[in-house]
């Protein structure tokens, strides 16, 4: 922190940095790099190592990079150069937001907060802390990291393994020679209904898991 007393007087810090896609959507997220010969935490792990006060940490790296990051019994996959993929629960305001006026006024009472982990941040539009995120194209940056302390907290990673990439080209091919074949056996209309199953089924298989999931 370039402000030394808040710096001296914090009991952990973290960065902040996101890695947005090409299409400009955060799906992943550095939870730790190296700089020198030290390692440095995300805020959202930082935030996370700070209640749980784990007595030991490991860092798997294998040939194809950083692998996982282990303490407690929690496994955290990681990609090359650390990044975690966020399983994104759902849209904005999945998490329970509390007012910063209703604080200072007193509104709120200090037991709705307590033995919870609490974060801090801006959730106006016009402050410029909007992210697209494949759940809502403006979350707060605050919620992002929402997403991950909770997906760490309940063991909820989305892996993406080593070879994906030659599964991905197995299936463009099997799929590509499938559609050829049903293209020459059967009617236009067939085809059209066949495709149309697979696709819902596709995307009932990728959402029926986080179907109606409320976090606090």
């Amino acid at each position: 922190c370039i402000f030394q007393p808040l710096a001296e007087a914090a009991t952990a810090s973290g960065f902040m940095n996101i890695i947005t896609d090409q299409d400009g959507i955060i799906r992943r997220v550095p939870l730790i790099m190296e700089y020198g010969d030290r390692f440095y935490a995300n805020l959202s792990l930082a935030v996370l190592l700070s209640a749980a006060k784990p007595e030991q940490m490991v860092l798997t790296i294998g040939q194809a990079g950083t692998e996982s990051l282990s303490y407690d019994g929690i496994e955290i996959p990681l990609e090359n150069k650390g990044c975690f993929r966020i399983p994104f629960q759902n849209r904005e305001g999945t998490y329970r937001h509390i007012s910063a006026s209703d604080i200072l006024t007193g509104t709120m009472e200090t037991p709705d907060i307590q033995g919870r982990i609490v974060l801090i941040g801006a959730t106006a539009t016009g402050l410029m802390d909007m992210r697209a995120t494949p759940t809502h194209p403006a979350m707060p940056g605050v919620e992002v990291h929402a997403n991950i302390i909770d997906s760490i907290l309940h063991g909820d990673f989305i892996v993406r393994p080593i070879n994906a990439v030659a599964y991905e080209i197995i299936a463009i091919v099997f799929f590509g020679l499938l559609s050829t074949f049903l293209f020459a056996r059967l009617k236009a209309i067939q085809n059209l209904i066949f495709l149309f199953i697979v696709m819902v089924g596709a995307v009932i298989t990728s959402r029926c898991r986080r179907g109606g999931a409320q976090r606090s």
